[in-house]
């Protein structure tokens, strides 16, 4: 089994820079991000990720090159298109491609472009942030990594998620294989729903989870993906929805005064992941024949808070 010796990185933001800083140190010039000329030289300058300076060596999604034995993905879900364009280079008979974006749909479209050989699961859980200098911040003991294929046998993994395994056990990072990687792939995708984006399309903090009325909002919305990922065979049960409002209602009351990611790109008047969490809901539940009446609300509205942004409702004087 050929060890992993070469890393492409694509999207330095919170839950990359993590990688990054984890990954670079044990591979050296050997660990690449990728980004094309307007973002060459700040990476190659020192960038900050938890106040410590790192200087990367960068791939021009333009230039060819040796590709690498894994490429890694953590750009936004809107920049899939873009990240599938520019990571082409990188890619060669051998790479893995390791996926960590939100939702529970880049896979599919990532096996489409290159195939289901080279492409793996995985998702995460970081608390991350970028900084108002344009640094990265996040909390190293929240890092919870999850990857492999769908299903894994425990203590037989394949030879390819082995490879992996062993890089990030080189590179100190908290993993781990999952049996059913789906199961955990839909789970955190239920969470995203009961919280993103209610809080979003209401403009609540993760206080709301104070309110009944809110719950009942938050409940409604993850029952249809309960409902979307049976029809398709995922084990994800009513339980699961019921489990998550008890968690989150003492989670949160450490955090009460926080936001969720879309909440965060709407007042920073950015693209927001909403196509890839309600929108992904509406689109599969169309396919199935399944009602999404909650997502449908939360999706249009979301669209209409991103259109305000873009200055649509302004009103000369």
């Amino acid at each position: 089994m050929d060890k992993i010796k070469k890393v492409s990185l694509i999207g330095l933001g919170g839950v990359g820079g993590m990688f990054a800083a984890q990954l670079a140190p044990v591979l050296g010039d050997n660990f690449r991000v990728i980004a094309g000329s307007g973002r060459k030289a700040r990476f190659e300058n020192e960038f900050l990720i938890n106040d410590k300076g790192y200087r990367f060596q960068v791939a021009d999604p333009n230039e060819v090159g040796d590709p690498a034995d894994l490429v890694i993905i953590t750009v936004k879900s809107y920049a899939l298109e873009a990240a599938i364009a520019d990571i082409q280079n990188q890619v060669g008979p051998n790479t893995l491609i390791l996926n960590f974006l939100n939702g529970v749909l880049a896979e599919e479209r990532l096996i489409a472009a290159f195939g289901e050989s080279r492409v793996l699961y995985g998702y995460t859980y970081v608390v991350a942030a970028l900084k108002e200098n344009g640094s990265v911040g996040y909390l190293p003991g929240s890092v919870r990594v999850r990857f492999g294929e769908k299903v894994n046998e425990d203590g037989n993994y394949t030879p390819r998620v082995s490879r992996v395994c062993e890089l990030f056990d080189k590179a100190g990072i908290n993993y781990r294989v999952e049996r059913d990687l789906m199961r955990g792939m839909w789970k955190k995708f239920l969470m995203n729903i009961g919280e993103n984006m209610p809080m979003a399309a209401l403009r609540l903090t993760y206080a709301g989870f104070r309110s009944e009325h809110y719950r009942e909002i938050s409940r409604a919305g993850k029952a249809e993906v309960v409902a979307i990922a049976q029809a398709k065979g995922i084990d994800l049960r009513p339980e699961d929805n019921t489990k998550h409002d008890l968690e989150s209602i003492e989670t949160y009351k450490k955090i009460a005064g926080w936001q969720p990611s879309t909440c965060t790109d709407l007042d920073a008047g950015k693209t927001t992941e909403v196509d890839l969490f309600a929108g992904a809901v509406v689109q599969m539940g169309r396919e199935l024949g399944i009602p999404t009446p909650y997502n449908q609300l939360y999706y249009h509205a979301i669209k209409v808070m991103e259109e305000k942004n873009q200055g649509l409702f302004a009103v000369d004087s």
